[in-house]
């Protein structure tokens, strides 16, 4: 049983399932920066199901629907790279959305996820937010159950476990990335034509901050978002900070490094 669920509707009608799916370690154990996040998604959402998933709730889930990953699982050194996993195997299992506890929303997502139901996206399997270096992220998520392209890809991650070939307790933040997390996933939705099977949501509709001005008014979400960001990246270290800083700063860093070499 999950930590917090609530009655779910009717969803016959939809590709993807009113479920919202949240986690982290526990309810009980939320940042106060994040204790209101439930209950926001909750009031705005009145027919959704919303799911909690614990730690406890997400090893369960593994145990119980694939226990042919629980070995890889456990065997994770990191958190992050567990709840990164979870996430996925939760969507699969059920369907719905996934977001992070940093992302409030500001109204209804009905709209968004109905998307999935409009002549010509038939074909697509998944709702993936997009990130300002062009990338996609894991943050913020959402699939029709069961989908074939989120289930071949949660069947490749006990083959990233080491990606950076031994060399994973010396740079952390590139380990999770390239396991479990969002680059994981954005190396494969890239990769054979999966790009198709999948419909985007730009960084100004999700109310991402760009990484190089969260500490900007311009911050505020545009018209028409549906979630706004709070800080996020709790797993986030020493090596996240030195990534930020040379994407953020990359004519500085180019200029110090060509001074260096002459």
């Amino acid at each position: 049983t999950n930590s917090n669920n609530y009655p779910p509707s009717s969803n016959s009608t939809h590709r993807i399932p009113k479920i919202i799916h949240q986690s982290y370690k526990s309810l009980s154990t939320l940042p106060p920066l994040w204790s209101a996040t439930p209950s926001r998604w909750q009031t705005l959402h009145p027919s959704y199901e919303y799911k909690f998933w614990s730690d406890d709730d997400n090893r369960r889930l593994i145990q119980n629907h694939y226990p042919w990953f629980l070995p890889t699982y456990d065997a994770y050194p990191a958190p992050i790279q567990r709840a990164d996993a979870a996430r996925y195997f939760a969507v699969l299992h059920h369907g719905g959305i996934y977001a992070d506890m940093d992302i409030m929303p500001i109204r209804n997502v009905d709209p968004l996820l109905e998307k999935m139901d409009l002549s010509g996206n038939e074909h697509k399997e998944m709702i993936v937010a997009e990130t300002y270096n062009l990338g996609l992220t894991n943050a913020l998520f959402a699939s029709v159950p069961n989908s074939t392209i989120l289930h071949r890809f949660v069947r490749e991650l006990p083959s990233h476990t080491r990606p950076l070939h031994g060399f994973e307790m010396f740079v952390p933040h590139f380990a999770v990335l390239l396991s479990t997390g969002p680059t994981r996933l954005w190396i494969y939705l890239n990769q054979n034509n999966r790009r198709d099977k999948i419909l985007t949501l730009n960084p100004a509709g999700w109310g991402q901050c760009h990484q190089c001005k969260q500490h900007s008014s311009k911050c505020i979400p545009v018209e028409g978002s549906f979630f706004e960001t709070t800080k996020g990246g709790s797993w986030h270290k020493w090596d996240t900070r030195i990534m930020n800083f040379i994407f953020c700063h990359v004519h500085f860093v180019v200029w110090g490094a060509l001074c260096l070499l002459g």
